[in-house]
């Protein structure tokens, strides 16, 4: 568990400074979106960690998939009304793509990411 919160951190920490160098390069990125995304996915991804973390721990397959199932429609509905909360509120003109799929893209960060360590401790758990 100490060992995701200190990835989480880490990764946050890159992909926020990722997010001002992508600013750096093309002022049309918006960092405070990318910023408020990157921030919203570290959340969701130490919820679904906890939810599927405390499925593993129950030694039940059915409450692991039940948690597995749930977490990744949490992240799905929150990843998606942040996404359309970012197209509503932008003019019509200002939509920049690159922030969408850069938000994508940490999204894809994210998810390898908790993937890889809750394999090691459903691993480690049998």
């Amino acid at each position: 568990m100490k060992q995701f919160l200190v990835t989480l951190i880490i990764t946050f920490l890159l992909l926020t400074g990722t997010a001002f160098y992508l600013n750096s390069i093309d002022p049309a990125y918006d960092v405070m979106t990318l910023i408020l995304a990157n921030a919203l996915l570290a959340v969701v991804t130490f919820i679904s960690f906890n939810m599927i973390y405390n499925g593993i721990k129950r030694k039940q397959g059915e409450s692991m998939y039940r948690a597995k199932i749930g977490s990744t429609m949490l992240k799905f509905f929150v990843i998606i009304g942040a996404v359309l909360l970012y197209v509503v509120t932008r003019e019509k003109g200002m939509l920049h793509r690159s922030t969408i799929m850069s938000f994508a893209g940490a999204y894809i960060i994210y998810m390898v990411l908790e993937t890889i360590i809750l394999s090691k401790i459903a691993r480690t758990a049998k």
